[in-house]
């Protein structure tokens, strides 16, 4: 009977774990999403008060799609993280895992790229050269 509760407590631990695991993605995914709305809000509404003549324009736009990139993207793992319930106990399929993976990572990538255009951007036109 010992291993039989021993058996039942390591399944429990692994669905308390697979459950955490699921929330702290969900929340990762909801702050990238809210930083990268809050971005584009902050550019379409700063970008002309703050600097009267751009310059290096096409920055701006990088980064916007690029924020875009990272909503959308999100989305495409919320969603799924969603539909795949952690709490059914099927694993994943390969070809979901896969397309997690590749969200997550366009997540990032277009978090970073929105990020580092921005601030060249900033820089170019805040501090341009004599």
């Amino acid at each position: 009977m010992s291993q039989e509760l021993q058996a039942i407590e390591k399944e429990k631990l692994e669905l308390i774990k697979k459950v955490e695991d699921y929330k702290a993605i969900q929340d990762y995914l909801k702050h990238m999403t809210t930083l990268s709305a809050g971005s584009i809000v902050i550019i379409a509404t700063f970008l002309e008060k703050i600097i009267q003549n751009p310059t290096e324009k096409w920055l701006v736009i990088i980064s916007l799609g690029a924020f875009l990139l990272s909503i959308l993207s999100s989305m495409i793992v919320y969603t799924i993280a969603i539909v795949d319930d952690p709490l059914s106990g099927d694993d994943m399929s390969l070809s979901t895992a896969l397309g997690v993976i590749a969200s997550l990572s366009l997540t990032c990538i277009g978090f970073f790229v929105g990020i580092l255009s921005l601030a060249i951007f900033a820089i170019v036109n805040l501090y341009p050269s004599s």
